[in-house]
């Protein structure tokens, strides 16, 4: 099934699904497309758009297709154009008519952006968890160091001695402000672009999208009309909300603390 499919009377020639598919890289998206479907099903509810019924049959399959994909026992098929077409062509088979709901007053185009936010919080919050591991490797490091010593350069000349804890410390500090752009970048991701349709918006999502929005662990919904990814986001909160405090060795050029979200 792909996007025009109802257009065409005829089959799409193979070298034209060659070249638009991404269902081979974009399978990635699964769980974070469910999550975003999850929200819209909910926010359809909120807004009178689907029944008490539909909504719990649509999260109830919803949580069916997760479980085939986590036990590898969900069928691809060729026309599975990207994931999002796999997920709603599977949603579609098992709950009928209920299942083609699942589309209502959304398009591919706030479903992908939704999809990518939801991967890029997930995936730079774990990188900036792997960050702070490497912090913990550095600060052992350094205390194993002692009074170890070597020379400190400066353009390409010997400038005078630095401790090996120094030294390796430096490098902890520079990558705590890789960790506060890290987590700067997921606040400004936590805006939820659910209800922006095809372009500027949907009259259905009037009284619906600060729930899903919510639902969706996300601290806003978008502030413009336009689709977030034609307008800026502004601050908001991280999804991480707990806060990790590291003590570090009181070497020269070493702070008492430093402190990272995860």
């Amino acid at each position: 099934m792909t996007l025009w499919h109802g257009r065409l009377s005829g089959g799409t020639a193979d070298v034209v699904m060659d070249y638009s598919v991404s269902i081979h890289f974009d399978r990635r998206l699964a769980h974070d497309d469910l999550a975003g479907s999850r929200a819209h099903v909910r926010g359809l509810g909120r807004g009178g758009l689907l029944s008490d019924d539909e909504v719990a049959t649509l999260l109830e399959t919803l949580d069916t297709v997760e479980s085939e994909l986590d036990a590898g026992t969900f069928a691809f098929v060729p026309d599975d154009e990207d994931i999002h077409t796999a997920v709603e062509r599977r949603v579609t088979e098992l709950a009928g008519d209920v299942g083609a709901k699942l589309h209502t007053g959304r398009s591919r185009n706030d479903q992908i952006a939704t999809d990518l936010r939801l991967y890029a919080k997930r995936e730079l919050s774990s990188l900036a968890a792997g960050v702070l591991d490497l912090q913990d490797v550095l600060v052992t490091r350094a205390k194993e160091a002692g009074d170890t010593y070597l020379p400190g350069y400066t353009h390409l000349q010997r400038a005078q001695p630095v401790l090996l804890a120094h030294h390796l410390l430096a490098h902890g500090w520079a990558l705590a402000r890789d960790v506060d752009r890290l987590v700067a970048t997921v606040a400004r991701l936590d805006v939820s672009p659910l209800g922006a349709g095809a372009l500027a918006g949907s009259s259905l999502w009037a009284s619906t999208c600060p729930v899903s929005a919510r639902s969706w662990c996300c601290g806003r919904p978008r502030s413009s009309a336009s689709p977030c990814w034609m307008t800026p986001s502004p601050p908001g909160r991280p999804c991480c909300r707990r806060r990790r405090t590291r003590t570090w060795p009181s070497w020269p050029g070493a702070s008492p603390d430093v402190s990272s979200a995860t």
